[in-house]
This record gives C-alpha cells, structure tokens and sequence, in this order.
C-alpha cells in the first residue's frame, strides 16, 4: 500500500460494551481530521450479549476494502472475541484485551503487542461507572497508535453520542482520557 497513514482495527466484544460506539468515534475522529474511513458493523441479533464488531479503516487515500483480512490493531471485549479474532491478527500487532473479563489463559500467540488493560476497573475507579471501559480502551488505543489526536476523539463525542445520552459526554471524555493516562504511564515503565 503506498498511503503513509494507514491503519485498520477490529473492536469486538459483546452487544451493550459500547463496541460499535467506539468504532463509530474513532472514524468520525478521522473525518475530522480529513481521512478517508470505512467502518463495517456486525452485531447478532441479540439486544445485550451477543457479539458485536467492527472493522475499521483508516486511510490518506481511497480504501480498497472494508474488511482488512489480518487487521494491524484490535480492541478485545470478551473471550469469544478473542477466540474468534486473535488468530486474524497482523504478525506484531497491538491486540488490547479487557483484562477485567478475559483470562489470559485464552491467549495463545506470542507475536503480537498484547496489553491487558483492566478497563472495567479503571472506568469504575475514574468514573464511578463500568459502562465506559469502551472509552478506557479507545483512549488507549489512539495513545498507542497515534491514528488520529486525542483532541479529535474528544470533539467527536458529540457527535456520536445519541440525544438521550448527551449528559454522559464529559464522563466519556473522562474515560478516553484516563485510557491515555494508562498508556503513557505504561510507556514510561
């Protein structure tokens, strides 16, 4: 590929983990940075408790396809997902796993960048509510990847957040925040 900013990602966990939220933000991040995005959203058709993922590619030119077959990045809710979308992982890439909830016995490859991020713990602890470990995880990742600014995620809430739920925009502002907290306090350790 000869685009210089390239990234592609799977989130992936169970329906009601804010998955497709998460996705959804970092590509509206994009577009306000004047990237080209594709996201592809896939959830059963359960309300809470089933799966839901999606990809999410992000570009400085046309994107070829939606569904990247080995993604360079992932965000890990739960431990289908990890069953499911560890093994399509790039060589080397950075899976984030919700420690809170997957057993790292279920971790069984050696050339990726895990980090096992107690995201439920840390929304709770900064927070005061479990819900926005999406957030926690997010922050993280932009953090690590540096896929868009930080700025830009926060500015995007906005935009995703439904009418209803405008009031929790600054808790989820938090969260991100406190996602990249943990991955600059992990940098310097």
């Amino acid at each position: 590929m000869s685009s210089k900013y390239y990234f592609d990602f799977v989130f992936s966990g169970f329906g009601g983990q804010g998955i497709l939220i998460a996705g959804n933000l970092l590509c509206y991040s994009a577009i306000l940075e004047n990237r080209e995005v594709t996201f592809f959203p896939s959830y059963g058709v359960e309300m809470r408790g089933g799966s839901a993922n999606c990809y999410v590619v992000l570009s400085d030119s046309q994107i070829g396809s939606p569904i990247p077959s080995h993604p360079m990045g992932s965000i890990i809710m739960s431990t289908p997902a990890l069953i499911r979308f560890l093994p399509i992982i790039k060589n080397n890439g950075l899976v984030l796993i919700n420690s809170d909830i997957i057993s790292t016995d279920d971790i069984n490859r050696k050339d990726l960048d895990i980090r096992l991020i107690p995201a439920n713990k840390l929304s709770i602890d900064v927070i005061g509510n479990e819900r926005l470990a999406n957030m926690v995880m997010l922050g993280y990742l932009v953090s690590a990847t540096k896929c868009v600014k930080i700025e830009s995620l926060v500015k995007s809430i906005k935009e995703v957040v439904s009418e209803k739920h405008k009031k929790l925009i600054p808790l989820n502002e938090k969260a991100i925040l406190a996602g990249a907290e943990l991955f600059e306090k992990d940098k310097r350790c």
